[in-house]
């Protein structure tokens, strides 16, 4: 092997092990992908960034030919050799990479782990897939985590939610997301933000049904991007822009975003919120509160105000404070959200869905107290799991028949059904996200039949409503 050779293959291997690190914090002790991806340095960075990515994309699937392919080895299955071992995988699998490169640059990256011992197993495992590539698509016809990349208990749920969507629900979640950008209409326009892009040699396209969303032919650092440092945008994706002109203000409005952080909604509102309304940012966490604050600092929107407290609590709120318009993004699973962050495939558990359902009705309950009769509450999840979306809603409207009306907007997205409107992963290019529009009426409102909110089989015993409340449109 020459000099060049050598030093390039000394490189490959660096970057390969720098992916494996970051894919065994991911994968072993919880880390988030998003943050383990910030800290990668400068050299091969975009290399180290796709490859890790792609691995964790399709971790569910590559981790299962990982224990089949090393079967009957001796060696003890080290987490560290695994993840790099997934590395491997993801390069031969779902990459351009010659088979021949990525496997010697895989199996130098063993010996820079200090696991120069279990070279001879890596290599092996590797070239055995590399040689079996054919046979996994017959494998895969009666594997559906293996075909599909996404955990079984995860498929089953989507099957049950979804029975006639779930394949392609399924094949959205490997698609990688754009990158989409909201407009700060309060400092620019969409047609000058999209001209900076364009000077900037970065083009883009205006979104299809958000009103002030630009989307990004290839995405870029956000930090890198002059319309960022202005303060004339923010990374937000459409099916997430579409909530807040739901809550549809009026002037003077007190407003609430319930649950706050890091802020993009809350910067949406005090964006196209009518004048003289009153915002209160309220979120859990001090920590990513100061996150929103700093970023309400730079997109120039000042006079909201922000507060640290629980919203499922009775106390988060003084006793008599009311609102006009509440947002409530409530906290789940981000099983919507799985194409921008697939890690969520890896660190949710099944009892997570409860668990956030559970939430979800708390904060749900406690903030239903604090609205205007003749007020709106705006429900919003990104889950596509029924139970933390539909139910909730359903379960809500039971306990609340003389006061709790649901409202139907009139928007020519999604798919409008008896509890809210839902918008499934990869439709129209967007994230999967529910909304449900919930109307705080003055009087007992008149009932009607048939009972459609009884549409859609509960996940849970909730005994069902006897009759929805009168549905107007928006």
């Amino acid at each position: 092997m020459t000099s060049a050779a050598q030093r390039s293959l000394s490189s490959g291997a660096e970057s390969r092990a720098q992916a494996a690190r970051i894919v065994h914090g991911v994968v072993h002790h919880g880390r988030h992908l998003e943050a383990a991806l910030a800290a990668v340095g400068a050299q091969d960075k975009a290399f180290v960034y796709d490859l890790v990515s792609t691995t964790i994309r399709y971790q569910p699937a590559l981790d299962r030919l990982w224990a089949a392919a090393r079967s009957g080895a001796s060696e003890e299955d080290d987490p560290r050799l695994r993840s790099l071992g997934l590395v491997g995988l993801a390069q031969v699998l779902h990459t351009h990479i010659p088979d021949h490169a990525a496997v010697a640059a895989t199996v130098e990256a063993s010996r820079l782990l200090g696991l120069g011992r279990a070279a001879p197993l890596l290599n092996a495992v590797l070239r055995r897939v590399t040689r079996e590539r054919r046979d996994l698509d017959d494998r895969a016809r009666n594997d559906l985590e293996l075909r599909y990349a996404h955990p079984a208990w995860w498929i089953t749920r989507l099957q049950q939610d979804w029975p006639d969507d779930w394949p392609r629900l399924l094949e959205a979640g490997l698609e990688r997301a754009p990158m989409t950008l909201r407009v700060n209409i309060r400092r620019t326009n969409v047609a000058d933000c999209r001209a900076a892009l364009e000077a900037q040699g970065v083009d883009s396209r205006p979104t299809h049904r958000a009103s002030y969303g630009l989307i990004l032919a290839t995405p870029r650092p956000i930090a890198s991007l002059d319309i960022y440092t202005r303060g004339w945008a923010s990374v937000q994706d459409e099916a997430a822009q579409l909530a807040v002109p739901l809550l549809a203000p009026e002037p003077g409005n007190h407003i609430l975003d319930a649950c706050c952080a890091p802020g993009n909604k809350l910067a949406q509102i005090r964006e196209t919120a009518p004048e003289h309304c009153r915002l209160v940012g309220l979120d859990i966490s001090a920590r990513r509160l100061e996150y929103a604050r700093r970023e309400l600092e730079r997109l120039g929107h000042a006079g909201v105000e922000l507060r640290c407290a629980d919203a499922s609590q009775p106390g988060a709120l003084p006793p008599r404070e009311e609102f006009d318009r509440i947002l409530l993004d409530t906290p789940c699973t981000a099983s919507g959200t799985v194409r921008r962050h697939p890690d969520v495939k890896i660190h949710r558990r099944p009892e997570d869905i409860c668990a956030r359902a559970a939430l979800a009705c708390k904060l749900l309950e406690n903030l239903w107290g604090h609205l205007r009769p003749g007020g709106r509450l705006l429900f919003t999840s990104c889950s596509v799991f029924r139970e933390e979306t539909d139910e909730v809603v359903r379960n809500f409207l039971n306990n609340h028949v003389k006061e709790g009306m649901l409202l139907d907007p009139t928007v020519p997205w999604g798919r409008h059904e008896p509890t809210g409107v839902h918008n499934l992963t990869g439709e129209e290019g967007m994230d999967g996200f529910f909304y449900a529009v919930l109307l705080k009426t003055e009087s007992t409102p008149t009932r009607a039949s048939p009972n459609r909110l009884a549409t859609h089989t509960p996940l849970t015993d909730t005994p069902e409503i006897d009759g929805p409340r009168t549905r107007p449109t928006l």
